[in-house]
């Protein structure tokens, strides 16, 4: 082969070489770049999220809290649905009206207890109750609705002042766990990080041994456990605003 040829294609190798370089390290630049960008938007978006959580704290002393309690709708309504097509006085109809019993005696006695202990040891700001089955509902009204319940659980007409400073505290699973708990949420339904706390759970060793000492009054002091934390938190987090 030609030595002229042969030294041609050596020479374009080694362009194709460092052109395949320079394209690594351009490619390499530009993932570093967009990575740096990507961690800088996280951040910003955790800023975001922190300042909206203060904000919401801080304008919640004047505001009010509405709590998002659980009605169980959707349950009964199935169990009532598959009551409708059992045989009459069959052993199914029987479990079934048992099972109904047991949820909307467990949803009342829970709720009772909760608004109870609330409106006794929560003082942070006023307090508001609904079911979630009425959320759509108020949430179409900007929450100005006459839908929300009394100490009775009775769904009464509530003069609730006009007031943009709302926090929702929704009873409700969370996300990965699934364990029954409290979180604050803003009107979309989006959870506040820190000042609030992430959850509280319904369920702790504290409920446990309060369910073995005295069955009878478990929903009562777990409710007013849960209370007096929630209002000593929220009082904590917000004189680190006055700091």
């Amino acid at each position: 082969m030609n030595v002229k040829i042969v030294g041609e294609r050596y020479i374009l190798f080694l362009l194709l070489i460092h052109f395949n370089i320079l394209l690594i390290e351009t490619i390499n630049g530009q993932n570093r770049s967009k990575s740096n960008t990507d961690l800088a938007l996280d951040d910003d978006l955790l800023e975001s999220m922190d300042n909206k959580s203060w904000n919401a704290l801080e304008h919640l002393k004047d505001g009010q809290l509405l709590v998002r309690l659980k009605s169980e709708s959707r349950k009964i309504s199935a169990l009532n649905k598959d009551l409708d097509r059992a045989v009459i006085c069959s052993a199914r109809e029987k479990q079934l009206i048992q099972e109904i019993v047991k949820i909307t005696n467990r949803r009342d006695s829970f709720n009772l207890a909760f608004i109870q202990a609330m409106r006794n040891y929560f003082k942070f700001c006023p307090v508001y109750f609904y079911y979630d089955k009425r959320h759509t509902e108020l949430k179409k009204s900007h929450f100005f609705g006459a839908i929300f319940l009394d100490s009775l659980l009775h769904e009464v007409v509530e003069n609730r002042i006009g007031n943009s400073n709302i926090v929702i505290l929704k009873h409700d699973e969370t996300l990965n766990q699934h364990l029954e708990a409290f979180m604050f949420v803003d009107t979309l339904g989006i959870n506040y990080s820190s000042p609030f706390p992430k959850y509280q759970r319904v369920n702790t060793l504290s409920t446990w041994i309060n369910s073995i000492d005295d069955p009878k009054s478990k929903y009562t002091q777990n409710a007013n456990l849960y209370a007096r934390k929630l209002n000593i938190k929220l009082f904590k987090a917000s004189r680190k605003l006055l700091r």
